[in-house]
């Protein structure tokens, strides 16, 4: 991937998961992940659009699920987050006179599209309540 921004966002998540709807702050959110609170409430604003995450504003405010984890996928999440395919088409124009070059992205396209399906697929498979089991049960395997 691109950018971090899909592994971030999950990591809010399963923070929001794991505290079983308890509110929890943008800075304790961004304590956590080891950045700003401004891009927290950037992620979360996108994780609100897509219906993932209430908010409350004030001394009492903070962020929670709008779902049981169990309801949410790795695909809910990524599509709030990423906009564009995991394969990008490159910027500059290929020069039309090579033979490579005018075929490479239609017959790559194809591939591009059936290993992005793949992916689709697999996020779809496991839900956020998934991920956060797996993070407990590894943390327990770290702590013995």
């Amino acid at each position: 991937m691109k950018s971090s921004k899909f592994i971030v966002a999950t990591h809010i998540m399963t923070i929001l998961a794991l505290k079983e709807g308890r509110k929890v702050t943008s800075a304790d959110l961004a304590w956590s992940i080891n950045t700003n609170p401004v891009l927290v409430r950037k992620l979360i604003g996108h994780l609100k659009k897509s219906g993932l995450v209430v908010s409350e504003t004030g001394a009492d405010g903070g962020n929670k699920l709008a779902k049981k984890a169990f309801e949410i996928t790795l695909l809910d999440i990524y599509s709030a987050i990423e906009t564009k395919s995991v394969f990008q088409k490159p910027y500059s124009k290929m020069n039309k006179n090579c033979g490579i070059a005018r075929n490479i992205l239609p017959v790559l396209g194809h591939h591009f599209n059936k290993a992005e399906l793949a992916l689709m697929g697999e996020l779809r498979k496991t839900s956020l309540k998934t991920i956060s089991l797996e993070i407990i049960q590894s943390e327990k395997l770290k702590l013995r």
